[in-house]
């Protein structure tokens, strides 16, 4: 009996001990289990915190990227925002302005009325456009620049679960770009009558019943390949799912014919937690770029000129026996002084005299204009396609009211068509008309136009009725013979790029022919 109970105590004992053991190790698993719930919900969470971090820090870099700006140089100084730089926000008013340059290039070359330094100057406005844009497309992907705008952010956010570590870009590589919405809108709106005739459109899409340059298409001008930068209307920088930019990276997915297009989206990984064993944690995000701001394509600071240039020629017997210029003004001119006379019919000596510059007798530059009979509002078609180049809206009905509302100078002879700017950015042209004595724009330069001068009206002869003629015979049979005075005018249209301001000359050339003889 007794050795039975002694087994039985054994028996449990080996029972209490086998228990203990198993009570023992599933405690160490459980704590285990514990410890890797904790340890990859730590993890979770971290990995949760770092994306957090990577986007907020990537979306401030698509914010901040319109903030890398550079010089525009000479040419497009005008262009340039209130700190005198172009970044992302207007560069697209660069390409606008060089585009209208080599547009009226090839406008000019069609119609047979190159210059000789107009090719040159055509060629100038591009490359100095295409060196504005390779200078800023190099400053977007400055890498320090960037991670500066991305530190901005995750350096103030910290990683709490991955034991309050900052987030950091990857330092071996550089930021990934991208081109996203190709041929979408630009930030830069058109009107189709900006680009001459002969010159066919742009790339364009309709928005909201506005046309806008169309973005990441190129189109050829002048030989010239132009490439905008999409921005479309209304959409403000957001995040960007990772198959679309990658589907538009500029490396792997390159615009064809364009030369170093500038890119609307931006892609870095970021990662936290090296410092702590087995929990490094990256992540990457992609952002887009919009700077919320429109233009209109045009070369702000550009004007056409009108000339006037009056001419008599004086004839005896229908040779000519003199030549005088006369001023935009009315005056007596006597110009056949003592011309002796042959015998028959008459003998004696002609005095001959003529009121020149009628055709100026009125106030106005249209007035002016438009003195002589002939369709004049169709000799200002090209003049009204390059003011739309400045003011696109102008219409022939303003053009001529800006004319008629210009004061005319009997003393001047040379007249601007020019705009006038109550906003820095110069985005609210308004076409007005001044004399060369009477100019209200410090930045006007007066060049001549770059093409050559073609016909674009002939104005018929008027006898009689405006510039009049008389003559005096001395010493002869009888005191006068027979006289006429005829105008008549010649407008000529001479292009011009906009490379050096002038997108064209009107010149108006007034010719009184003046008639005496010694018949009665």
């Amino acid at each position: 009996m007794n050795m039975v109970r002694r087994q039985r105590r054994l028996l449990r004992r080996h029972a209490s001990g086998a228990s203990i053991i198993l009570v023992a190790v599933f405690a160490i698993l459980l704590i285990g289990a514990i410890w890797c719930a904790f340890h990859f919900s730590m993890v979770e969470g971290g990995s949760t915190e770092v994306r957090n971090v990577v986007d907020a820090a990537a979306l401030n870099v698509s914010k901040q990227a319109v903030f890398i700006k550079v010089p525009p140089g000479p040419v497009y100084s005008e262009l340039a925002d209130s700190s005198g730089a172009v970044g992302l926000a207007n560069i697209n008013r660069v390409w606008g302005k060089a585009y209208l340059i080599n547009a009226n290039m090839q406008s000019m070359q069609a119609l047979g009325q190159v210059g000789p330094n107009a090719a040159g100057n055509a060629e100038e406005a591009f490359q100095a456009a295409q060196q504005c844009n390779d200078d800023l497309a190099g400053a977007l992907i400055n890498k320090d620049v960037l991670d500066q705008f991305f530190n901005q952010v995750a350096n103030n956010r910290i990683a709490r679960m991955l034991n309050s570590t900052t987030v950091q870009t990857n330092q071996r590589y550089s930021w990934a770009t991208a081109m996203v919405n190709r041929g979408n809108e630009s930030n830069l709106q058109m009107y189709p009558q900006q680009v001459p005739p002969q010159v066919g459109q742009p790339t364009n899409v309709s928005v909201a019943g506005n046309q806008y340059v169309a973005g990441y298409a190129p189109f050829q001008a002048n030989n010239h390949t132009f490439t905008f930068t999409t921005f479309r209307l209304g959409e403000m920088p957001h995040l960007l799912g990772d198959a679309f930019f990658q589907q538009n990276r500029g490396d792997l997915n390159p615009i064809p014919n364009a030369r170093n297009p500038l890119p609307n989206a931006f892609m870095e990984t970021g990662h936290a937690g090296e410092d702590l064993p087995n929990t490094a944690i990256s992540a990457a995000a992609c952002s887009l770029v919009n700077p919320m701001r429109t233009y209109t394509m045009a070369i702000p600071h550009a004007y056409v000129r009108i000339t006037f240039a009056n001419n008599s020629t004086w004839y005896f017997d229908m040779k000519p026996v003199a030549n005088k210029q006369y001023a935009c003004q009315a005056q007596t001119y006597w110009e056949i002084k003592q011309l002796p006379l042959p015998p028959q019919p008459c003998g004696g000596k002609l005095n001959g005299y003529a009121s020149l510059g009628n055709e100026y007798s009125f106030p106005t530059l249209w007035g002016v204009f438009s003195s002589l009979p002939g369709d004049h509002k169709q000799a200002l078609v090209p003049v009204l396609q390059r003011l739309q180049e400045i003011q696109p809206t102008l219409t022939m009905t303003q053009l001529v009211g800006i004319m008629t509302n210009t004061p005319f100078d009997p003393n001047c002879t040379i007249y601007y068509l020019y705009p006038t700017y109550r906003t820095p950015d110069l985005t609210d042209p308004k076409i007005i008309g001044s004399s060369a004595n009477s100019l209200q724009a410090g930045w006007l330069q007066p060049n001549g136009a770059d093409g050559t001068p073609a016909v674009v009206m002939q104005e018929p002869a008027v006898e009689d009725t405006i510039n009049k003629d008389w003559e005096n015979i001395t010493g002869g049979k009888y005191p006068s013979g027979q006289h006429s005075a005829s105008v008549s005018g010649t407008i000529s249209w001479t292009p011009g790029t906009g490379y050096n301001q002038n997108l064209g000359a009107l010149h108006v050339a007034r010719q009184t022919q003046c008639y005496f003889t010694d018949s009665p």
